[in-house]
């Protein structure tokens, strides 16, 4: 028997048909433009990420990248010849075409959605290609229920259990598989929106063939299977990269000391775009010291979940690795700078109040997650770890927190600090005496006359009553208008200003330089990719005139006293 009631053949043919075309939607919109990107324009291609259940690659940088042929561009053009192509077939097969042109519109603008909802990105960064994919969506929708017999609600529901539930069940394959899912989770609502607008259409076929649906099954097993073995050639690959560049690379001395205290001349050297184990990473690296840079925050971001707490280090062939955090400390060190491992959590949790049995499990889960890096700190002989980054209200809980400093110690051996948020969470902090460096996250807003001194207030009753150094373990400013007012804002809405990310600078650098207690500062941030550059209005201080300020600053000598009530002068 070929054939059954086409009302449920027809919903298992786009079932079975879902994962080969998101794939190949992957690939067209994904990869394609990459390379073509990098052979018209000469744009450095990123890796290829092979995935049973994402693939991609990316492009940096080439001719006209700033205007006409930045990587948006080739993206929707892309997008664009696929659909054309695809409606050369609509006829003979409109639900394949269709459904195909629809996971191309998906890809353009499931990436978009997801990251203004879940990553909080800038709203206008990528809005043209998902308005674009959204038109694509409801091309391609039309198409493919022109294929169903029946008026719109059969065809609706064709739809929702074809298209719209196997995208619903991928974002928990995706978490299955310890992958990213945002991207695919926001997609949904633009596959309902796009069946909705569906009305009345005349019927292009009638009936679906059940060999047509194992046809599909077939061909999904076979490419999640090439995927999968895709990806496991990949690790073998990366896993032998690695060890070739660790052997290159100078290795910790065995017993090495930690120093206690030393002045930092840094900047968070943040992983995007391209990963710690690197050579585009380790190269910028290498000009850092150009600007007096002698010391480097590298931030690997684990995950949390959200619902149960559960939290993980950054995964191995991730950007923040523990092998490319491995090799981009070997590689500091070697240059001749000191590294501060500050781990992050990801979208944490100390931002909103828990109950007593959630704070118990989240302190014993962050436990295990720092010990982690504490471990790894000590393995690869980072100068500096940072216990917590802007835990908001889990840092009034100061037992727990002086039982986590105690783990920590017995497993890393150098000086640590905290990362407070600025405001009350740095101002009412009480286990600061169990730690070397008192941690800030100087986002204060400087007043309209730029100057300090309130905040330095601030952080110096601090100092004093704690008697230990302060060190920003984060500070910047947007090259934006009036970026002095809201330093925490990235990308925002305000008109491009370079001097006034320098002015705001030298507001800082002036009132805290000095002072026998400030132990130096680390800026937000410059990031692997060089991202940056005059024409750029966010935090990075790459490319612009912020640089030289660093480097006239950091030239200066230090006036680090420690401990506070001594006398002992440290110019390190």
């Amino acid at each position: 028997m070929t054939q059954i009631h086409r009302w449920w053949t027809r919903p298992l043919f786009w079932v079975s048909t879902f994962y080969p075309l998101y794939i190949v939607a992957q690939i067209w919109v994904r990869v394609l433009p990459a390379y073509v990107h990098s052979w018209l324009t000469g744009a450095e291609a990123g890796p290829l990420r092979m995935d049973p259940l994402l693939i991609s690659a990316r492009a940096r940088g080439g001719f006209g990248t700033d205007l006409l042929f930045g990587g948006q561009t080739f993206t929707m053009v892309a997008g664009a010849i696929g659909v054309m192509l695809l409606g050369l077939l609509r006829k003979r097969l409109p639900d394949l075409a269709g459904r195909a042109a629809a996971m191309i519109g998906l890809t353009l603008c499931g990436n978009w959605i997801g990251g203004v909802l879940v990553r909080n990105a800038p709203p206008m960064r990528g809005a043209v290609p998902a308005m674009v994919g959204l038109a694509f969506v409801t091309i391609g929708m039309r198409w493919a229920m022109a294929a169903i017999p029946g008026g719109y609600w059969a065809r609706l529901r064709v739809a929702l259990a074809g298209m719209a539930l196997p995208a619903a069940a991928l974002p928990m394959l995706l978490s299955t598989w310890n992958r990213s899912w945002f991207g695919v989770v926001s997609t949904i609502p633009a596959i309902i929106l796009a069946t909705l607008v569906q009305f009345r259409l005349t019927p292009l076929v009638t009936e679906i063939r059940l060999r047509w649906v194992g046809v599909g099954v077939l061909l999904s097993f076979m490419v999640f299977g090439a995927l999968d073995q895709g990806r496991e050639w990949q690790q073998r690959v990366r896993e032998s990269e690695v060890a070739k560049v660790l052997a290159s690379l100078p290795k910790p001395r065995e017993n090495a000391e930690f120093p206690k205290h030393y002045f930092h001349r840094g900047v968070n050297f943040t992983a995007n775009g391209y990963g710690y184990e690197s050579e585009q990473a380790r190269s910028l690296l290498g000009r850092l010291s150009e600007f007096g840079i002698q010391s480097i925050a590298v931030v690997p971001y684990g995950g949390m979940d959200r619902r149960t707490l559960r939290m993980s280090p950054a995964r191995p062939g991730t950007w923040e690795s523990d092998a490319g955090v491995e090799i981009i400390t070997a590689k500091a060190h070697g240059l001749g700078m000191r590294v501060m491992l500050k781990p992050h959590v990801w979208r944490p949790q100390g931002d909103q109040p828990l109950s007593e049995e959630a704070r118990t499990v989240w302190f014993r889960e962050y436990t295990v997650f720092i010990e982690h890096y504490a471990r790894l700190a000590q393995r690869i002989h980072a100068d500096t770890l940072c216990i917590g980054v802007e835990f908001g209200q889990l840092t009034e809980f100061e037992p727990q927190w002086r039982a986590i400093i105690a783990q920590v110690r017995s497993h890393y051996s150098g000086p640590l600090v905290y990362a407070a948020n600025h405001g009350r969470e740095f101002e009412s902090i009480r286990f600061w005496d169990a730690l070397e460096y008192i941690g800030l996250d100087n986002y204060y807003p400087l007043p309209d006359d730029y100057s300090a001194a309130e905040i330095v207030r601030k952080v110096e009753e601090v100092a004093k009553r704690y008697d230990r150094p302060v060190l920003l373990t984060e500070a910047g400013y947007s090259s934006a208008v009036n970026s002095h007012q809201t330093p925490w804002a990235d990308h925002p809405p305000s008109p491009l200003s370079l001097e006034e990310q320098v002015r705001c600078y030298e507001a800082i650098f002036a009132a805290f330089h000095e002072k026998p207690w400030f132990a130096g500062v680390y800026w937000w941030k410059i990031e692997t990719d060089g991202a940056g550059g005059p024409t750029d209005n966010s935090m990075v201080p790459w490319g612009k005139p912020a640089m030289q300020t660093l480097k006239k600053w950091y030239a200066r000598p230090a006036h680090l006293r420690v401990p506070l009530t001594g006398t002992r002068d440290s110019r390190k």
